[in-house]
């Protein structure tokens, strides 16, 4: 049903994507100008409008999924996220938490295994590039895609800017 297509979506687009620079090879010179973004998208920028908060960048990936950038004051962190062409569902990602060195990779990874298992709402992993990522999925529809999207990129923030000291600690000790 609507899971397992979601799911199946999901695996091939993480396999497709890696996340780390190549979405940058994955994502379409065109802006949102030429094309209406989709349903879910404007509903959360609209949500964003309403609490006052900015939005760096609106962007259409070649599948046609929506990508909306928006930036924290942790450094250089954005939090991107990334609305399904289907409208069914919503991924968040904040793509650089830091930076490992392949001698700081094992306790980079036994510092994400325990914030994954203390910490809710965010999975924390390593990328290809070695950078350490934070990650949430949701299903959505036009009623909760606002509401729901919020409050997972709210929590994120919140997550990241307590766990980033965590890592920083286990990886330089």
């Amino acid at each position: 049903g609507l899971i397992a297509e979601i799911c199946h979506r999901g695996n091939s687009h993480q396999k497709e994507m890696c996340y780390d620079s190549s979405i940058r090879n994955k994502t379409a010179a065109k802006n949102n100008g030429g094309r209406h973004m989709l349903k879910t998208t404007e509903l959360f920028i609209n949500e964003l409008k309403e609490r006052d908060l900015k939005y760096r960048d609106i962007r259409t990936l070649q599948d046609g999924d929506d990508l909306v950038e928006v930036g924290f004051n942790l450094d250089s962190t954005r939090i991107r996220i990334f609305f399904d062409a289907s409208e069914k569902s919503v991924a968040l990602r904040c793509f650089e938490v830091t930076r490992v060195t392949e001698e700081q990779y094992p306790n980079a990874l036994l510092s994400c295994n325990e914030l994954n298992n203390k910490m809710r709402w965010v999975k924390f992993c390593i990328g290809q590039e070695m950078n350490v990522h934070a990650e949430a999925d949701a299903l959505v529809d036009e009623t909760t895609a606002a509401k729901v999207t919020m409050e997972l990129m709210m929590r994120m923030a919140s997550i990241v800017d307590e766990a980033y000291p965590m890592i920083n600690k286990a990886i330089w000790s």
